[in-house]
């Protein structure tokens, strides 16, 4: 959900010494004091019935959730129809899933604020707060980053279970996209990594646009390259200057793991915004059973942004 300044400020710079947790709703920062104002949520979508009526998409409590209880999850219910209605790109993703019948069962997602500076794109530091105090005109938008995981008890690979993960970044309603006062351009990335006793047998993407054609073309708008063991990369033209602004992505992945003892499982998704030719340097910076995290390196820092994304699970 979008959140004001004050409020991001708040979340960011005073979470870490005051916890705030639910036995619905999980709010949090990264463990490091972050570098840039962000909100982070996830939603644990077990508790939660989701149906599309009318074409929009309709939650409530579960029904197999006590009368009693349900008090307890009516925040994560308000917080996930937020959501929806702020990012259309989450709320297409989640009509389609529900349409087909997916048993999707966690949530996750990353909120910035961004401001348009200097001809491009940037995030906003959590170190000069007199200077967004003064700049809250100069916000053009959110961008939200969101990790999605579904199974099905019943599909297997061997003895191993199937999982259904994708990562979606989205811009928020009224932001600048396909405005007039367009940044600079640079191709993007976009990674996930899932533990390294998992195996990704396949994963594809898709992307939406500002012009014609709305629907990215694989090979021209985006495309694979290469990743590693535990993780996928794909390339997102953003060409604001030109024909393609990216409006928005989905990368899915699917891959076979043991099922999990009650361990908690961690899958990454990471974006990487930039206005300059470049690389980008990734590195394995934690590898386990249970996840694998993710150094990124672009080769020119000063022009470039980025997001990350996790989402935890136990099964």
């Amino acid at each position: 959900m979008k959140k004001s300044i004050p409020i991001l400020m708040t979340i960011a710079i005073m979470i870490g010494c005051m916890p705030f947790a639910s036995a619905a709703t999980t709010v949090k920062v990264s463990e490091a004091e972050p570098e840039y104002l962000e909100f982070h949520q996830q939603i644990n979508l077990e508790n939660i019935d989701l149906e599309v009526t009318n074409g929009e998409v309709q939650a409530s409590v579960s029904s197999d959730v006590p009368a009693a209880n349900k008090a307890i999850y009516q925040p994560e219910v308000d917080d996930l129809m937020e959501f929806l209605d702020e990012y259309d790109e989450v709320a297409d993703l989640f009509k389609a899933c529900i349409t087909k019948g997916k048993d999707l069962v966690a949530f996750s997602i990353t909120e910035a604020p961004i401001l348009l500076e200097d001809g491009h794109t940037k995030r906003v530091p959590v170190s000069q707060s007199d200077y967004f105090e003064e700049s809250i005109a100069s916000i053009k938008g959110y961008f939200a980053l969101a990790t999605m995981v579904e199974r099905n008890p019943s599909e297997h690979v061997g003895s191993d279970l199937v999982y259904y993960t994708t990562t979606v970044g989205a811009w928020s309603k009224n932001s600048f996209v396909g405005g007039e006062n367009y940044p600079s351009f640079g191709d993007d990335w976009v990674l996930q990594s899932v533990p390294n006793t998992w195996t990704t047998s396949s994963s594809y993407m898709t992307a939406k646009f500002d012009t014609n054609p709305t629907v990215g073309v694989e090979g021209d708008d985006f495309w694979e390259a290469d990743g590693g063991d535990s993780y996928v990369k794909y390339v997102v033209r953003d060409d604001p200057l030109g024909w393609r602004q990216n409006k928005g992505f989905v990368l899915e992945c699917t891959s076979a793991g043991p099922v999990s003892r009650g361990e908690q499982r961690i899958i990454h998704s990471y974006y990487v915004h930039t206005w300059a030719s470049m690389s980008l340097d990734v590195s394995v910076s934690a590898s386990s059973e249970d996840e694998v995290s993710l150094s990124l390196s672009p080769s020119l820092k000063e022009k470039s942004w980025s997001l990350h994304n996790k989402v935890d699970f136990t099964f």
